[in-house]
């Protein structure tokens, strides 16, 4: 963590990674998943989701 409190590294163990994707997704471009892979790949996925539907507005 930054002096300034900037940075906070998170870390917890649950059984599925919906409630995790969404918790990631509503810190919104402040946010950075360093792992597990499977939460990457669920946040980019969704990421990726998002921009196509905002494409079609």
């Amino acid at each position: 963590m930054k002096p300034d409190g900037s940075v906070i590294e998170f870390q917890v163990r649950l059984c599925g990674l919906e409630v995790t994707t969404r918790w990631v997704l509503s810190w919104g471009r402040k946010a950075q998943v360093l792992g597990p892979r499977a939460l990457e790949k669920r946040v980019r996925d969704e990421l990726r989701a998002m921009a196509s539907a905002a494409d079609k507005v």
